[in-house]
């Protein structure tokens, strides 16, 4: 349920910035939504939709403030999740510096990598229903057919701007005792 933050912190009008759709849903849904959805991924009854969301959060590369929204996400690999933008605030992760996941009720440490080059989201889009089948790539936002398999020409259809965010965890960094 990720919201495009007002301070995407892109201002340098790069032609990568431009690429970045607005989002799929309308903004007053996410502002609605992400404080409530906040709250209950942190509490106890998280447990239902701990499965599907985690909350991400990340700093600011402009501002240096720590922003936290919600995001769905599935499981790609071992140690890596993969989730779903066409939100603007997504620039703030393109450099790979480390994020934190709440995962099923978990912190996790990781490093995100952005995939937003529109050959790569499509050849992206194509694994995801290679790897995780068609059910779970029907819950992205990029109308997919639910009739049927869907053509290279549906894949083609998918909107402009999105984003694939592969976050794979980062080993614990050990302390020594003292």
């Amino acid at each position: 349920m990720s919201e495009p933050h007002p301070a995407s912190e892109d201002s340098e009008g790069s032609s990568a910035a431009s690429t970045i759709g607005k989002p799929l849903y309308p903004l007053w849904m996410f502002k609605l939504m992400n404080p409530l959805m906040r709250g209950l991924l942190r509490s106890p009854l998280c447990c239902p939709l701990s499965g599907t969301l985690m909350l991400l959060t990340y700093t600011g590369r402009k501002t240096g403030k720590s922003y936290t929204t919600p995001m769905g996400y599935f499981v790609w690999a071992p140690g890596e999740v993969i989730s779903f933008s066409s939100a603007g605030w997504r620039v703030n992760l393109r450099d790979g510096a480390p994020v934190t996941l709440l995962l099923n009720g978990r912190k996790v440490s990781a490093t995100p990598k952005v995939i937003e080059v529109r050959d790569e989201v499509l050849a992206t889009l194509e694994e995801f229903i290679a790897r995780l089948r068609l059910r779970a790539a029907r819950r992205l936002p990029v109308g997919l057919p639910r009739d049927r398999v869907p053509t290279q020409q549906d894949l083609l259809a998918a909107p402009w701007g999105i984003a694939f965010i592969v976050f794979r965890s980062t080993p614990p960094t050990p302390t020594t005792p003292k």
